[in-house]
C-alpha cells in the first residue's frame, strides 16, 4: 500500500510503499539529512517533525528509523548556514604559475585562391607548430574563422592545441582547486595568469546523508546495485554546484576555466572517479589505482571547459589519500632536515612524519568527533554553536557563533571544554564525569551544572534559558568517549610512527596542524586533551587548509604535480591495525593527561 508523504515547509508531496524508511525516502526526494552514523539511530541527526494519525499531534522522530506505515506530515528542521572555514583560509593565497598551458592570441591570415591552406594548417602556420588536430578543435576553427573579424584566442597545453575562442580572451584564463573532504567540500577559483586565488567556497559533501565516515560510505556503496554511482553523482553535482558559485561571484564564464585539480582521501578519489572502494576496507586495504589521473572533465560530467583536463592528485595507499599529498606540498614537509610531524584533523585523520632522513604515513580513524557528529549536542561551526569555553576565577563563560542563544557544541568548542573540565577536575584522566561531591567547594559553580542522569553524569553547558530550543544543552558521558576515542586514535598514530623511526616523543621540532577546524582551536586545549605529545606550544603551527592550499599548488605549477608524483612513490605507509602493539598503545592513548593545577 503507498503513503503520502508532505514535506513541510517545502509542501513537497512524496509517495512510497509501506515499510519504507522514512529518511529513505525523504533523500530519494531531494531532502539531504545528515545521517552521520550511517542511519543507524545513534546520531540523533536526521530528526525531523512529524504527524500521523497513528499517534496524537506532532511528535520529534529519528527518521533512520521510522517506518512509513500510513501518510505523514513532516516538517524538516531549518538548515543552518554554516561558518566557510575551510574556504576563508584560502582566499588571501597568490602563488607562482609555472604551467604549459597557455593563451595566444592570434592574427590568421585569410583563406584564398593562391594560398589554399585548410583552416587549422593557417592557424598551426601562425604558432609555428606542426601537430595533430582534434575533432573538436577543428570543428572550433571552422566556425570560428569564419566569425572573426578581429583574431582568435588559441589554448594550448604543452603544445597541443586544445581550444580556439572568438576575439582576444587572453585575459580569461582561469582553474579551479578543489579539495574533497568527508565533511566538508572545498573549491578555490584560480587565475592561471597573476596565481592569485580569486574565490573561494565550500559545501557540505552531499554523501554525508549516508554517513559521517569513510566507511559508512564504503558500506553504502556496497549495499545495492548504483550505490556508487549514485555517491559519484552526488559528488559531481556539488563540485558543479561550487563551479556555479564561483563563477558566479567572479563574473567569469566555465568555458574559460581550462584546468581543475583535486585532493581527498582515498575514498573520496574513488568515489568521485566512480570506483568501487569496497576493497578500501578490506585487508590489505590496497586502492584500485594510486597515481595521479589526468582526467576528461566530460568523462565525470565536470563542468569546464570541454577540453579542459582534470588533474586527480596520487594516493599514498588505502586511507592515506591525496589530501596528504596535499598537505605535504603545502608544507614542504620533506625538506625539512629535523624531526617534523604533519597532522590533518578531521573524519580521517592522517599523519606524515619525517624523521629527517625518511618520511612515513599512516592513517587514523579518527571520526567525525571533530567536527561535531555523533555529540549529542553536536554541530558544525555554525550560528548557535558554542566555539570557546573558558572557566576562570568562579566563572563559566561561552563564545557561541553570531552571539545568539546555544544551539550545540561544534569541534573547537568541544575540545575547548572538555580540557577546562580536566584541568578543574569535572572530568578524570580516564575520562568520567565526577560526582559533585568530588569536586572541592570553590567548585560550586561548577557542581549545579552536573545533573544525575540515573547511569552518569551530564555536565549542563547551557540551562533551557540560554538555550535556542528552551531544552538544556548537555555535555554527556558517552560525548567525552567519542572525544577519547577520536584523540586516541591520532596520538596512537603519532606514538607509533615515531617508534618506527627510532624517535621519542621530545624529538619533534616541529608539528604542523592543518585542517581548518586546526586553525580555530586552541593549542593550549589540544595539549590539555592529550592529542599531541607533551611537547611545548612554540612548536605547534596551525597552517589552514593544508590539503587546498596544496591543490592550488599543484593547479598553477607542474613542477608541484610532478613533485607530488614522486611523494607519493617514497612515502612509506605504516599501516597501523597490521602492528601487534596497535591495540595496547591505542588503549594507552586513550587516557587523558594528569592534570597538576588549576591556575
Amino acid at each position: 500500500m503507498k503513503h503520502q508523504i508532505k514535506v513541510e515547509p517545502q509542501g513537497t508531496i512524496l509517495y512510497c510503499e509501506g515499510g519504507s524508511i522514512l529518511l529513505n525516502v525523504l533523500q530519494q526526494g531531494g531532502f539531504m539529512l545528515d545521517a552521520t552514523c550511517g542511519g543507524r539511530g545513534r546520531c540523533g541527526k536526521c530528526k525531523v517533525w512529524a504527524e500521523s494519525d497513528e499517534w496524537d499531534g506532532k511528535k520529534e522522530i529519528l527518521s533512520c528509523t521510522t517506518a512509513v506505515n500510513s501518510d505523514l506530515l513532516v516538517t524538516l528542521p531549518v538548515q543552518e548556514k554554516f561558518l566557510d572555514r575551510k574556504s576563508m583560509l584560502l582566499k588571501t593565497h597568490t602563488f607562482p604559475v609555472e604551467l604549459n598551458l597557455t593563451k595566444k592570441f592570434l592574427k590568421v591570415k585569410k583563406a584564398s585562391i593562391e594560398d589554399g591552406k585548410g583552416d587549422v594548417e593557417r592557424i598551426l602556420a601562425e604558432l609555428k607548430l606542426d601537430r595533430q588536430v582534434n575533432l573538436a578543435v577543428t570543428k572550433q576553427a571552422m566556425e570560428i574563422l569564419a566569425k572573426s573579424k578581429e583574431g582568435i584566442t588559441v589554448v594550448f597545453d604543452d603544445q597541443e592545441l586544445i581550444a580556439i575562442e572568438q576575439g582576444d580572451t587572453t585575459n580569461e584564463f582561469f582553474g579551479i582547486a578543489f579539495d574533497i573532504g568527508t565533511t566538508t567540500v572545498v573549491g578555490s577559483l584560480c587565475d592561471l595568469i597573476t596565481g592569485k586565488v580569486l574565490v573561494t567556497v565550500s559545501a557540505t559533501n552531499p554523501q554525508r546523508q549516508h554517513g559521517g565516515d569513510v566507511i559508512s560510505r564504503i558500506t553504502y556503496a556496497n549495499e545495492g546495485a548504483g550505490n556508487t554511482e549514485k555517491l559519484q553523482e552526488e559528488i559531481v553535482a556539488c563540485l558543479n554546484e561550487i563551479i556555479n558559485k564561483l563563477c558566479k561571484e567572479a563574473k567569469v564564464c566555465t568555458k574559460h576555466i581550462y584546468c581543475a585539480t583535486v585532493v581527498g582521501n582515498t575514498c573520496m578519489h574513488h568515489l568521485l572517479l566512480g570506483l568501487n572502494p569496497t576493497q578500501l576496507a578490506i585487508a590489505p586495504y590496497v586502492p584500485v589505482v594510486q597515481r595521479e589521473l589526468r582526467v576528461n572533465p566530460e568523462e565525470i560530467g565536470l563542468k569546464i571547459n570541454k577540453q579542459g583536463s582534470l588533474y586527480v592528485l596520487p594516493n599514498i595507499a588505502g586511507f592515506v589519500g591525496a589530501d596528504t599529498v596535499g598537505v605535504i606540498l603545502a608544507t614542504g614537509l620533506e625538506r625539512v632536515s629535523e624531526p617534523t610531524l604533519a597532522v590533518d584533523l578531521g573524519t580521517n585523520g592522517e599523519i606524515v612524519l619525517n624523521s629527517g632522513h625518511k618520511m612515513v604515513a599512516c592513517s587514523t580513524a579518527a571520526g567525525p568527533a571533530f567536527e561535531g557528529a555523533q555529540i549529542t549536542y553536536g554541530m558544525r561551526a555554525a550560528e548557535g554553536a558554542i566555539e570557546k569555553v573558558e572557566i576562570n576565577n568562579g566563572t563559566f563563560k561561552l563564545k557561541v557563533i553570531g552571539n545568539s542563544k546555544v544551539k550545540g557544541i561544534c569541534g573547537s568548542g568541544l575540545i575547548d571544554l572538555i580540557a577546562q573540565l580536566l584541568k578543574h577536575g569535572v572530568i578524570d584522566p580516564s575520562g568520567r564525569i565526577v560526582e559533585p561531591d568530588l569536586l572541592s567547594s570553590d567548585m560550586a559553580f561548577l557542581m549545579e551544572r552536573l545533573r544525575s542522569n540515573g547511569k552518569s553524569y551530564d555536565f549542563v553547558l547551557a540551562f533551557p534559558e540560554e538555550s535556542l530550543s528552551g531544552e538544556p544543552i548537555v555535555l554527556k558521558q558517552k560525548d567525552v568517549r567519542e572525544l577519547q576515542l577520536a584523540k586516541g586514535a591520532i596520538l596512537t598514530g603519532i606514538r607509533m610512527l615515531l617508534r618506527e623511526v627510532g624517535l621519542n616523543m621530545t624529538d619533534l621540532k616541529q608539528v604542523y596542524l592543518a585542517g581548518a577546524f586546526g586553525n580555530y582551536v586552541e593549542v593550549e586545549s589540544v595539549l590539555g586533551i592529550g592529542l599531541f605529545p607533551a611537547i611545548p606550544a612554540s612548536r605547534i603551527k596551525a597552517i589552514g587548509n593544508g590539503a587546498g592550499i596544496g591543490a592550488i599548488k599543484a593547479l598553477l605549477s607542474d613542477q608541484e604535480k610532478e613533485r607530488a608524483e614522486l611523494l607519493a612513490k617514497n612515502i612509506i605507509h605504516l599501516e597501523l591495525a597490521s602492528k601487534p602493539e596497535f591495540q595496547d598503545e591505542f588503549i594507552q592513548s586513550l587516557r587523558f593527561p594528569v592534570q597538576t593545577s588549576v591556575e
